[in-house]
């Protein structure tokens, strides 16, 4: 009788510890399905913020350029204006040439870069109060 409580217990506690590594084995299976989704999940979210970070780029590498060709066009315009008034000083200056009796080749020694004397080499004496009027009056009229 004894012997028979004895392995009714054996028998009972093998079906508690099958029953336990079953259950154990059923929240290990359920831990991994959770993290192989959270894990899908977050590869998901990834791929998809990386596609809208690309989008977003392209867009912004857009809006750049356009911003650039812009401001290039603009530059561009102010930069031909400059040179068209350069041309017209220049021209103005060949015309006034022979009437302030330069001696030939003195307009190529003057510089266009030295604002301080506006436009007259100082290797020119000094015009007269007059002929400079009528020079900086035909720059203004440009």
């Amino acid at each position: 009788n004894e012997q028979r409580e004895l392995l009714t217990k054996v028998v009972e506690l093998e079906r508690a510890v099958v029953a336990k590594k079953t259950a154990h084995l059923q929240t290990l299976f359920e831990m991994e399905t959770n993290c192989t989704k959270a894990v899908e999940d977050v590869r998901s979210k990834h791929k998809k913020e990386l596609t809208e970070l690309k989008t977003q780029a392209k867009h912004d590498i857009s809006m750049l350029k356009r911003a650039y060709e812009s401001k290039k066009g603009v530059v561009q315009r102010e930069l031909d204006n400059v040179n068209a008034l350069v041309k017209q000083c220049e021209e103005q200056l060949r015309s006034l040439e022979p009437k302030l009796d330069l001696p030939r080749g003195s307009t190529s020694s003057i510089s266009v870069s030295t604002p301080v004397n506006a436009g007259h080499s100082s290797s020119l004496s000094a015009p007269s109060p007059t002929r400079r009027g009528k020079h900086d009056e035909m720059c203004k009229q440009s």
